[in-house]
């Protein structure tokens, strides 16, 4: 996977210590450990007084699957499945026509 960039916006899933939120990549540090993402809650997703926090590159997709696998996505992401799930509902459940 290619590193992001700052700026690049995300999608939080969370776990049962944290809520799910939006927020953005506002640094991008590279050491000996790794390359590693700083990221910026959205203050309106804030539900206490943390406002950052740093993950590992590998914990941030560019495929939200949906699920606890890929907790982390880009919003991108996050918003390309929510449309591939609203188009499959509807061709499955769209209209038909009652006799």
């Amino acid at each position: 996977m290619k590193t992001l960039t700052e700026g690049t916006r995300i999608f939080n899933r969370g776990d049962m210590a944290n809520i799910e939120h939006f927020g953005t990549i506002i640094k991008v540090k590279t050491d000996r450990w790794g390359t590693h993402y700083r990221i910026r809650i959205d203050e309106e997703d804030r539900t206490t007084e943390r406002e950052e926090y740093e993950v590992p590159k590998c914990m941030v997709h560019e495929v939200d699957k949906g699920h606890g696998g890929t907790r982390i996505v880009t919003e991108e992401a996050y918003n390309r499945l929510g449309e591939e799930r609203i188009r499959e509902f509807k061709e499955r459940y769209g209209k038909k026509e009652v006799a």
